[in-house]
């Protein structure tokens, strides 16, 4: 409530890839907020939906397995494994 922080404006102005991630059936944040970010953010970028996916995807092991298998490909694409 008290940050001054605007995501878009933020993530504008980073240089580096963005991933986001988003299930269908958030109810903490609105696929236009999702679409929003994804729009913002320049040059190497990615969006998946989970189909049912809550947030955090809490109570859904399939679905958090299905995220950490994206996150997993997207940084390996990039060469980020060796961490």
């Amino acid at each position: 409530d008290d940050s001054e922080a605007a995501a878009e404006p933020n993530l504008a102005r980073c240089n580096v890839p963005v991933l986001v991630i988003q299930g269908t059936a958030d109810q903490g944040i609105f696929p236009s907020d999702t679409q929003a970010l994804y729009a913002a953010a320049p040059g190497d970028r990615e969006l998946h939906w989970i189909k049912g996916g809550t947030h955090y995807f809490l109570g859904q092991p399939d679905l958090q397995d299905l995220a950490y298998g994206l996150i997993a490909g997207w940084l390996g694409k990039r060469g980020l494994t060796n961490f």
